[in-house]
């Protein structure tokens, strides 16, 4: 009976053109419905599918769309269009390996003139790193 109310419920509020019902198997739709989703001409439930680079996948707690590629988010990170693993976490934020580095907790861009040293960033040009992981000034 509550089944019923809620149809009613929902035919009143958006009108009987706007209403949806799916197949929750085939997700193919059953009725006019609203707020049902496309994906490259497919109707599916955005509960059950996500819809990436025009293809549906199955709804998963560990998968998620990264500019237009599912990734599986214990693995890895959507970060500037690309996938982070999870080293490239940097106090918290996450960043892209390839142009960045993380030093005393920041993100620094890449630059052949600063290094991090054992959590210090340090100058290339007036610095240099030990063995034991201490900044020194560089011998003239």
């Amino acid at each position: 009976m509550w089944k019923l109310k809620v149809l009613i419920l929902i035919l009143v509020v958006y009108g009987s053109s706007d209403a949806f019902f799916f197949d929750r198997a085939t997700t193919s739709p059953l009725k006019n419905v609203h707020g049902a989703h496309e994906c490259d001409g497919k109707t599916y439930d955005d509960d059950l599918y996500v819809c990436c680079n025009y293809e549906l996948y199955e709804k998963n707690p560990h998968s998620k769309c990264c500019y237009g590629e599912m990734i599986d988010t214990r693995l890895h990170f959507c970060v500037f269009g690309k996938f982070a693993k999870p080293s490239s976490n940097c106090n918290g934020n996450y960043y892209d390996e390839e142009s960045q580095f993380c030093c005393a907790g920041k993100i620094h861009d890449i630059d052949d003139d600063w290094k991090c040293c054992s959590g210090v960033l340090y100058n290339t040009n007036m610095h240099t790193c030990t063995f034991y992981g201490n900044v020194v000034l560089k011998n003239s």
